[in-house]
């Protein structure tokens, strides 16, 4: 039983040197590990620190952009009541326009019946001329 004891004994020791040496390796591992967590956190944080500077960036091109947004309502509500406004000139203007249109077509109406008048006055003046020269032909030949 010695022997066997010797064995057994062997055997732990053995058991304890491969416990040890798993240990060892496990901790080399557990080292490797945290060594790779280390760079993985660091990039991590380079990465959140970039994205933080993106978002950043990001924002203030919205507000850029609101501010621009709301730049161009205004000037849109300008360009509305602008149009609204020449909309109302147009029509004024347009009534303007009807109204000499009538003035005009009045006008050129009157104009006709004067001429028509002016006619019959320059009619009524050839009539009268050729009865005074009737009547002055008749009066000088009267005296000759």
């Amino acid at each position: 039983m010695s022997t066997e004891k010797k064995y057994k004994e062997f055997d732990e020791i053995v058991d304890r040197v491969l416990s040890i040496i798993e240990s060892k390796n496990e901790s080399e591992q557990t080292v490797q590990n945290l060594t790779r967590l280390e760079e993985a956190h660091f990039v991590t944080s380079h990465l959140i620190t970039t994205l933080q500077a993106e978002h950043l960036a990001a924002s203030n091109r919205m507000t850029r952009i609101e501010e621009v947004h709301i730049a161009a309502s205004q000037r849109m509500d300008k360009i509305e009541s602008a149009i609204e406004s020449n909309a109302a000139s147009i029509k004024e203007l347009n009534t303007a326009v009807a109204n000499i249109f009538n003035i005009v077509s009045i006008s050129q109406q009157n104009f006709e019946v004067i001429q028509k008048n002016f006619e019959v006055v320059v009619s009524q003046i050839k009539g009268l001329q050729s009865e005074s020269r009737n009547i002055l032909d008749h009066l000088f030949g009267i005296q000759e």
